[in-house]
């Protein structure tokens, strides 16, 4: 497992006061060694995930599985991942695009069938032929992760009694710790569907999962419960009597990701942080940042501070999202600033009270601003522009209104002049914007045309 979780921790663990020393790669493994003292290397490689089950795991057409809303969950958040099993299509041999298909779901088998192959087959071109079960197919793969749901046909068709069904699924999960002693399996408690017989069964066996898990869960290999029963509401979630639907589908997959997101990332700060910038507008600042994740996060306290008054102090709050696996982007507004050097950061504050603190932002605020006219107004068939007191290289833009450039450049330190040619341009107004090197900006709004 030290291969996969020391994967896990890289993505996670963005410290920005290393990342902005060092490369990425180098980055965020010494960061990971720095705090837990890991002995293996920094292997980062694809992490190989069997979603083993029936007709609810394999999907029809036109009611694909939760595999492909989980996929897209994987990618968004940024996991290097592999779907394994010996199948890739859906009920009666349809077929899948947009994501890694393979999948060990089989239409209408039972959890004995799993095991030994003995189940009904849609004679379909990625099916193995009779006789063939779970030990079988492992010999074409070997998942880290592991998904289970199974059980559903046995209740619904044999009434099976929950405790040999719990028996069955042990057996399940020795094979997959025969084929990997350091698999981690995902057990997930039966959707409830639109049959009271069916939901009756169903709920006799899901409370028998949690003492099954607690017993089996080991060190090496965890074994983790799924409760993908809670909040699951069949009258709106299944597009029929058994099988989930879009908002069915979207809450499993949503259920999977946050267990194997944990898994993981055992140990994370409260966010990962994105990209964190700063821009100088004459006297006033603009903080942006980006987080990739957060974890009970209750928001950033900006922090700013002179070379004459080097003790930072609050400017202000800026509540956080909280929990989310997805990109998100904060900004804050501060100024007026006098002329000099200024220093910026942002102190994210835990739920709990436990924090982390971002790369240090420098600013430079101008005794003077370098000046900028633009004539005549309105411009005809040319554009001229002059600038002073340019203390910083930089690049000059022409957008209209809508933020669609017409003209652009570079700017060098000094004092310039530029004629823009404007006779093919649609008349109207216009921004001039000068964005220096040192986080300065100057604007202006032009006439252009009659």
């Amino acid at each position: 497992m030290c291969t996969m979780f020391v994967y896990s921790c890289t993505r996670v663990l963005i410290n920005p006061l290393i990342h902005s020393s060092m490369p990425r790669s180098i980055s965020k493994y010494f960061m990971l060694v720095l705090l837990l003292g890991l002995a293996c290397p920094p292997a980062i490689g694809q992490i190989h995930i069997l979603s083993l089950g029936n007709s609810i795991t394999q999907g029809e057409t036109g009611h694909i599985s939760y595999r492909e809303p989980l996929w897209n969950l994987l990618q968004v958040a940024g996991y290097n991942v592999d779907f394994v099993g010996s199948m890739t299509d859906l009920f009666q041999c349809g077929t899948t695009t947009g994501f890694d298909p393979d999948h060990e779901g089989h239409w209408g088998w039972r959890v004995n069938e799993i095991l030994d192959g003995d189940g009904n087959l849609n004679n379909c071109a990625s099916q193995t032929g009779a006789n063939v079960g779970l030990s079988d197919w492992l010999l074409g793969y070997t998942p880290d992760i592991a998904l289970i749901h199974l059980g559903t046909n046995d209740l619904l068709h044999d009434n099976q009694p929950p405790a040999d069904l719990i028996l069955e699924v042990e057996q399940v999960i020795a094979t997959l710790r025969a084929d990997n002693p350091q698999v981690a399996i995902f057990v997930a408690t039966l959707i409830p569907s639109n049959s009271a017989t069916l939901n009756a069964r169903i709920a006799n066996y899901n409370p028998l999962l949690p003492g099954m898990v607690a017993t089996l869960n080991t060190p090496n290999s965890p074994v983790i419960l799924v409760d993908q029963a809670a909040g699951y509401n069949p009258a709106v979630d299944n597009y029929d009597s058994y099988h989930p639907g879009p908002t069915g589908r979207q809450k499993m997959a949503q259920k999977w990701f946050d267990a194997i997101d944990n898994h993981l990332s055992p140990v994370a700060f409260p966010v990962a942080w994105g990209e964190i910038g700063l821009t100088v507008d004459r006297d006033r600042v603009r903080l942006d940042w980006q987080t990739l994740r957060e974890r009970a996060s209750r928001g950033f306290r900006v922090e700013h501070w002179t070379t004459e008054a080097p003790q930072p102090r609050a400017l202000g709050f800026v509540p956080s999202q909280g929990d989310s696996h997805t990109l998100q982007e904060y900004y804050f507004l501060a100024g007026p600033f006098p002329a000099g050097k200024h220093f910026f950061r942002l102190r994210q504050l835990d739920v709990d009270g436990s924090e982390t603190v971002s790369e240090v932002l420098t600013a430079d605020i101008l005794t003077t601003m370098p000046t900028l006219a633009a004539y005549p107004q309105p411009a005809g068939e040319v554009l001229e522009l002059a600038w002073s007191d340019a203390r910083a290289s930089g690049r000059w833009l022409i957008t209209d209104l809508a933020g669609r450039a017409f003209a652009q450049g570079e700017i060098s330190q000094g004092n310039h002049t530029l004629s823009v040619p404007t006779a093919q341009w649609p008349s109207g107004l216009y921004v001039v914007r000068l964005a220096f090197a040192d986080g300065n900006i100057v604007q202006k709004k032009v006439l252009v045309g009659p």
